[in-house]
């Protein structure tokens, strides 16, 4: 029994000196750790924060349409003659897209046009003889009439003749056609689609967030894929109210086209840039640790460096805007910060 009892005070004493041993060494560890953490200083660079006045750019993409197209319609009946005007053609304003047969109609006009000449002849002659009382108000009133009816009965014939020449309103490019030679043409058929093609609308849809950016008749810059090396000016024209059920407002630019880079339907890119109304604290992005959400940077303070939350936004692929956070007075870390924790001592590279 005294020899268990021996045995077992031995045991005790050994387990009691291995874990003094044990927290002995852990200490010593963590004692070493921490004196390396604050004792070596950490060679880093610093950067200053600057003062701009940034740019918020914001781009959205849309397609170009027409600011109008202008159908032609007949106003008169009869045969096709010729059809001059294809699909694609640029056309002029006044100029002529087709003909129809006016044989009938240019014979009673140089009948309504004799029978003009003659009653204007009768109402001078009348005239004279009513000043001599040689006629009577009845008669002179007759010829007058006679007069009044052969004038309207010319006008409206030499209106029926011109409208025998399908021309024309604006200028554009033909975009529809639906006559050919020896078709029958009817009052009130659409005969051609005109494009207004010197002047387009660029469609966008913008979120409430980007809508404030955008003023009514301000300039702004377009960029299509199909004239890489052309941007294209243009001018906001109007600005929606209503959202759709995205929750995005329509937003139209207004673009010159009078060198007929683009055709309608062509897809693009528009780009607004605005100003801050008050300067902001620019640093670099490789200043920045962790995400740009939960975003914190190392200020230097005297020989050590102070870790601090920071709200940035991105301003381009190197630098970021720093809305709350740092001073600018501040030396900020930019480089070393994977061996920086708050405290630790530092070293300025030169």
């Amino acid at each position: 029994m005294k020899k268990f009892i021996f045995l077992l005070c031995g045991a005790a004493l050994v387990t009691a000196a291995a874990a003094t041993l044990v927290g002995n060494k852990r200490r010593m560890v963590r004692d070493l750790d921490e004196s390396t953490k604050y004792s070596v200083a950490v060679p880093i660079e610093v950067a200053m924060p600057r003062r701009a006045l940034p740019k918020k750019i914001v781009e959205e993409t849309g397609s170009v349409k027409a600011e109008a197209e202008v159908s032609v319609i007949s106003e008169t009946s009869g045969k096709a003659l010729m059809v001059l005007s294809q699909v694609g053609d640029r056309v002029m304003a006044g100029q002529l897209l087709a003909r129809v047969e006016k044989d009938v109609v240019e014979s009673q006009f140089s009948l309504a046009q004799a029978t003009l000449d003659n009653a204007e002849k009768d109402l001078s002659r009348t005239t004279a003889l009513l000043g001599g009382d040689a006629i009577t108000r009845q008669q002179f009133e007759a010829v007058t009439v006679a007069y009044q009816s052969a004038r309207a009965a010319y006008a409206s014939l030499k209106k029926q003749l011109e409208n025998t020449s399908i021309k024309s309103s604006v200028d554009g490019v033909v975009a529809s056609r639906s006559i050919d030679k020896g078709a029958w043409v009817q009052p009130g058929m659409a005969l051609f689609t005109i494009v207004e093609d010197s002047r387009l609308i660029m469609v966008l849809k913008m979120t409430d967030g980007d809508i404030a950016m955008v003023r009514k008749g301000r300039k702004v810059m377009n960029f299509f894929p199909a004239q890489p090396d052309f941007p294209v000016a243009g001018f906001v024209r109007t600005i929606g109210v209503v959202p759709d059920q995205s929750g995005r407002y329509d937003v139209e630019i207004s673009i010159d086209n009078r060198r007929h880079l683009l055709l309608p339907g062509m897809t693009g890119r528009t780009r607004f840039e605005a100003e801050e109304a008050d300067s902001s604290l620019v640093i670099p992005r490789k200043c920045i640790v962790g995400s740009m959400r939960e975003a914190s940077v190392f200020v230097l303070s005297g020989d050590s460096v102070e870790r601090r939350r920071v709200l940035v936004e991105p301003l381009d692929e190197n630098e970021v805007l720093v809305r709350t956070g740092i001073l600018p007075e501040d030396n900020v870390a930019l480089s070393g910060q994977i061996n920086l924790i708050n405290g630790s001592k530092v070293s300025i590279l030169k």
